[in-house]
């Protein structure tokens, strides 16, 4: 399941390179329902990554969630899924290698860094 380029090539009618922090409405169906759901280009990408690395599709992810959410908006849900996904995988990574602190950093954090090079100056 691609949903990577589906979304870039959503977002690439409004720039060349899509600022990270630019909202994209999405309709997605939840439950058998149509929903649209708005969230930033970097947010998108990373639910598509976590679709794609799971073997699921947008819709099923977005049911699994709507299911369990409560009174909590879908959209921050989904928020609050990414980001529990990526801390869970950072665990499970800590746990198998080893950080080299002699740098003050991380090749994580100076990878997540370098997002950042998509809409701005370079961040040293």
């Amino acid at each position: 399941m691609m949903y990577a380029q589906e979304l870039e090539d959503v977002v690439s009618a409004a720039a060349d390179r899509p600022p990270l922090d630019l909202p994209v409405t999405r309709n997605v169906v939840v439950s058998g329902r149509r929903t649209s759901v708005r969230m930033e280009v970097v947010m998108w990408r990373s639910l598509m990554d976590i679709c794609d690395r799971e073997d699921l599709t947008l819709n099923d992810v977005c049911t699994m969630v709507d299911k369990v959410r409560g009174d909590t908006g879908l959209t921050a849900a989904l928020r609050v899924l990414i980001v529990a996904y990526y801390r869970a995988l950072h665990s499970a990574f800590m746990k198998a290698t080893m950080t080299n602190r002699a740098s003050g950093q991380s090749g994580l954090f100076r990878a997540a860094m370098a997002s950042f090079d998509e809409i701005g100056p370079e961040i040293e």
